[in-house]
C-alpha cells in the first residue's frame, strides 16, 4: 500500500520560499511638545499606515529599518478676545523618512494647516484629525522621493554591508548573516547580481543548522522503533524542518527506507493519520516564511539596542 504520508513529506522538501524582502516602513509615534492625546497618536498612525500602504510601501512596525516619523510644529497662534476664548492655530505637520537605528533622514516634507478649538491642544487634535495624507500631492512625492534616495544609499553601501553579512558567517552565524542580507531592498539595481548569490548561500547555511540536529533525531527514532508509530514521530519532525536544506537526499533516503518497511497498517486507522497530520502541515505552512523566520528570531532574540525613533 502507498502511504499518502509519504507524498506529503517530499512534497514539504520542495517547497521554495523566499528570504528576501521588499521595501518596509513603518509609520512611528507622533513627536509633539504638546499635551496631545493617546487616541490622536494612534490616529496619526493608523493615517500614516494607510498613506503608505496605499504609496506602495509595506509596514511591518517592530522589524522595519525605516519609519516616517510625524512632528507637529505651532507657527502661529492667536487667543481670540471673546466670551469664550477660542485657539486660533496655525501650524505644520512634517513628515520624516528615518533610519530607525542611525536616525539619518533621507527626505522630509510638511503639511500646513489652520485650526481653531478650545485650548491649544483641541484645537490642534481638529487640524490633525481632519488631514488626508495619503491624498496629498506633497506626501506622495516626499514618499518616492524618500524610497530612491534609500535605495541609492543601499547601492552606495552595498560593499560594506556585504561584508558585515560575510564577518557573521565566517563565525558562523548564519542568522545573523540572513538577517543583515534580508534587509537590503530587492528594488536596489544590483540586487539579483550581488545581493542574491550571497543571500543563498547564508540560507541555506541557516536551514542546514536547523534541519541536521533534526534530521538526527529523526533517524534515531525510526532506528529504535522502526513501525507505523515511528514513522509518525518521524514524520512530524520532518514536518519541522525547511525547504531547501543541503539534507534533501538524506532525508529522502529515510523515507524510501521507511515506506519500505512499513507494510502492515490498519488502512482507516493510517488514513485518519494522515489527514491529522496534513492538517498540521498546512497550518505550520500558513505561519512559517523561512526568509523572515531565520532574520526575524534572531533579531528578537538580541538585546535590546537605543533606536533613534520611537516606534513602539
Amino acid at each position: 500500500m502507498k502511504l499518502k504520508i509519504f507524498t506529503i513529506l517530499v512534497a514539504i522538501l520542495f517547497i521554495t520560499k523566499s528570504f528576501s524582502q521588499t521595501f518596509i516602513v513603518a509609520p512611528a509615534h507622533l513627536v509633539s511638545d504638546y499635551n496631545l492625546s493617546t487616541k490622536l497618536d494612534t490616529q496619526v498612525q493608523q493615517k500614516l499606515q494607510k498613506a503608505l500602504t496605499k504609496n506602495g510601501v509595506g509596514s511591518i512596525p517592530h522589524i522595519s529599518r525605516f519609519a516616517v516619523v510625524p512632528t507637529v510644529i505651532i507657527t502661529n497662534e492667536v487667543v481670540t478676545a471673546t466670551t469664550p476664548q477660542f485657539f486660533d492655530v496655525e501650524f505644520e505637520l512634517v513628515f520624516n523618512m528615518c533610519d530607525v537605528q542611525t536616525g539619518k533622514v533621507f527626505g522630509s516634507t510638511s503639511i500646513e494647516a489652520k485650526s481653531r478649538g478650545a485650548n491649544r491642544e483641541n484645537a490642534l487634535t481638529k487640524g490633525i484629525s481632519s488631514m488626508k495624507y495619503d491624498k496629498d500631492p506633497a506626501f506622495v512625492d516626499f514618499i518616492a522621493k524618500s524610497k530612491q534616495a534609500i535605495f541609492d544609499y543601499y547601492e552606495q553601501n552595498l560593499p560594506a554591508i556585504l561584508n558585515k553579512a560575510e564577518q557573521a558567517a565566517i563565525n558562523k552565524d548564519f542568522a545573523q548573516a540572513n538577517f543583515i542580507i534580508s534587509e537590503i531592498p530587492t528594488e536596489i539595481p544590483s540586487y539579483d547580481t550581488k545581493v542574491l548569490p550571497q543571500l543563498m548561500v547564508y540560507a541555506q547555511k541557516a536551514i542546514d543548522m536547523i534541519v541536521e540536529p533534526l534530521l538526527t533525531q529523526a533517524k534515531a527514532i525510526w532506528a529504535a522503533n522502526p513501525n507505523s508509530e515511528g514513522a509518525e514521530n518521524v514524520a512530524k519532525i520532518i514536518m519541522q524542518m525547511p525547504a531547501g536544506s543541503s539534507f534533501t537526499k538524506e532525508i529522502s533516503e529515510l523515507i524510501a527506507s521507511m515506506e519500505a518497511d512499513v507494510k502492515s497498517i490498519n488502512k482507516r486507522d493510517w488514513d485518519l493519520k494522515v489527514q491529522q497530520l496534513n492538517n498540521e502541515h498546512q497550518e505550520r505552512m500558513s505561519q512559517i516564511k523561512a526568509s523572515r523566520d531565520i532574520a526575524v528570531s534572531w533579531a528578537e532574540n538580541q538585546p535590546e539596542v537605543v533606536n533613534k525613533v520611537y516606534l513602539w
